[in-house]
Parts: C-alpha cells; structure tokens; sequence
C-alpha cells in the first residue's frame, strides 16, 4: 500500500513475461530508491528483511524481488503457469527482470537513477547491469562482492589447510585439486565439493556471525514468513536440488563471472562493504581487488568480526556504513547521518 507519506507493497508483477514476487518498503515515497538484489542464486531474504532494512527504510525506498527460478515466484509459476520452464534461465533473463523492474520504479517514484545494491550472487547482477545500464544507476553497493568465487572456495580451503587434522587436510588438497580441474558445474563432485566449503568455514566463522539456527528463528518469528517461504528454504538447503534448479546460473558464477573482466562505470560511485571474516567470498580477495581497481569515487567499508551477511551480523552498523557512503558520495538529497 503506497501513501503520500510512505508504501509497503508485497505483489507479483509481471517481469520478463513472468509474475514476480516483489516488495517495496519505505517511510517516504520522496526518498532514493535502493533495489536490493538478492544472493544465491535462489537465496530471498525478503521475509527477514525487517531484521537488516527497517532502519534503511526511514531514508530509503528499499525494494526487492525473489528472482525467477527463486522463491515465491518459483511456487506462484508452478501453480499458476506450470508450463514455464524454471529450470533453465539464464544470466541474460534476469538481468533483462531486473531492467524491467528497474524501470518501473524509476516511473513509480519519478527517479531517473536508482541505488543498485548487490548481496553476494546479487553482486554478479549488480556489478553486470550497472555495466550494461549506467544511466539509469545513481551508485553501486556490493556486499560480499563476487571478484572469482571458485577462487575463492579453493582460497578459503587452503588457508585452512594448515590448522586442520591430517586426515581432513588429505581430503581438503584432494577436493581443492579436483575443483581446480572443473571447467563447469557439470564436473564438480558435489558432495565432496559442499564438504570442502563446510570444513574450511566453520573454524574461520566470525564471532558475531550469525549461526543457522539463530536465522531460522529469525524467520520464524517474521511476520513475513509464509509457506512458500519455508518450502524455498527447504529446497535451497538441498544443494543438488538447488544447482539442479539454477544450474545456468550456477555456472556462470563459478566459471563465468570474473570482476576484472567488467569495467565499472566512472561516473557511479562503488562502495564495497564486507565482513571481516567472510570466507565465502572471500574479503582476502574482495580488499585487494578495491586496491587496485582505478576509480575516481570507490570506497571500502569493513565490519570486524562479522561473516558472509554483515548486515544480518551487524544491521545497525550495516546500515550507517550505506547511509554515510551514499550521504557523503553519492546521494546529496539524503539528510547527513546522525552523530549520535
């Protein structure tokens, strides 16, 4: 429902031919719309995003939707249009989604350019559409930024390597050696694969990262957490069946997707924000990759101790981090944040 004073919308538009699960929140409809693209693939987080947004919300038109193949849209497909295929979208589809659905709030609040902000496999979309559509975005936030996720899977193994058992270091070189060798996703032993990801993580896990179970109980208690929520979360825990589902996509982030090959724009500002201790993608790469990237307005936000999802980790220091950098560098409309 959008108001003179602010909106919450949670509706299906049609996208790419498709319906799409959308949200947009935000306490004033004046304010600068952020899209948040979401990870994975096939990771919404639409129902905790009270949880990591609400305080976006009072300077921000935050909005969002669970890309095809993900989520509600998956399920409302299913039941309504059983006859589209929602296993084998491409990088292109949802990137021409997110153009559609950027262009409809760019005329809904009468805004030329937006905020792109990616999280994880949204970076790949964020990163990628800002490159092919630069009018239309006004700056680019990425949070735990894509640079070369094999890469970093095999990165994060290694570091590991030396603190673990002998027999757990056997396995980790041999799957590490094994990744090293895929061309695709179709080469991958993924049991062992998931393995390698799990032994090398854990004991690298911030300590205000937030644990699985904590998540869960989080989206318990959301008022925005439905069935078909809890059917997703069900079938994106499956790795087989995930990949089985995203497979094009799934490839294009571990074996298509390399950051340096993509220029970013001049004109939009970057902000990179990252948890200290994310090993998924690995800030050890992200940092380095800000150093040497030649941009006239790039800037790089660190929150100690946190993981992956800083801003489930840490929301309220999350959202000053994007506050400040648009306030400062990209946005002048917005109010100065607070110094409290």
């Amino acid at each position: 429902m959008a108001t003179q004073a602010g909106i919450h919308e949670r509706r299906f538009l049609r996208l790419g031919g498709i319906d799409q699960f959308t949200q947009i929140r935000g306490d004033s409809t004046s304010n600068p719309v952020l899209l948040w693209v979401h990870g994975g693939p096939g990771f919404p987080m639409t129902f905790i995003s009270r949880h990591y947004q609400r305080e976006l919300e009072h300077h921000f038109t935050i909005a969002t939707w669970e890309q095809r193949g993900s989520g509600r849209t998956r399920f409302w497909n299913l039941k309504h249009y059983a006859g589209i295929d929602q296993n084998n979208m491409t990088v292109d589809d949802l990137l021409n989604d997110m153009d559609e659905f950027v262009d409809y709030l760019r005329n809904m609040f009468h805004q030329d350019k937006i905020v792109i902000l990616g999280q994880s496999w949204g970076t790949v979309l964020g990163w990628e559409y800002m490159q092919r559509h630069a009018n239309k975005v006004s700056a680019y936030i990425g949070v735990g930024q894509v640079t070369n996720c094999l890469q970093g899977e095999i990165l994060t193994a290694q570091t590991i390597l030396p603190h673990v058992t002998p027999k757990q270091a056997e396995f980790l070189q041999q799957a590490i050696d094994h990744a090293k060798d895929t061309t695709c996703v179709e080469e991958l032993d993924l049991d062992e694969f998931e393995r390698m990801a799990l032994i090398a993580r854990e004991p690298l896990k911030g300590k205000r990262e937030m644990g699985a179970l904590r998540q869960m109980m989080l989206g318990l208690t959301s008022p925005d957490m439905g069935l078909q929520d809890m059917r997703w979360i069900l079938t994106a825990s499956n790795t087989k069946k995930l990949f089985a589902t995203q497979r094009n996509l799934v490839n294009h982030l571990y074996y298509g997707f390399r950051i340096e090959d993509i220029a970013a724009p001049a004109n939009i500002p970057l902000c990179f924000i990252q948890g200290e201790c994310d090993w998924i993608t690995p800030t050890a790469l992200v940092k380095p990759f800000y150093e040497k990237l030649d941009h006239p307005n790039k800037h790089y936000v660190e929150i100690p101790q946190t993981g992956h999802s800083p801003f489930l980790d840490a929301p309220q220091e999350f959202s000053e981090s994007v506050r400040t950098f648009l306030t400062t560098q990209a946005l002048s409309k917005i109010d100065p944040p607070s110094k409290s």
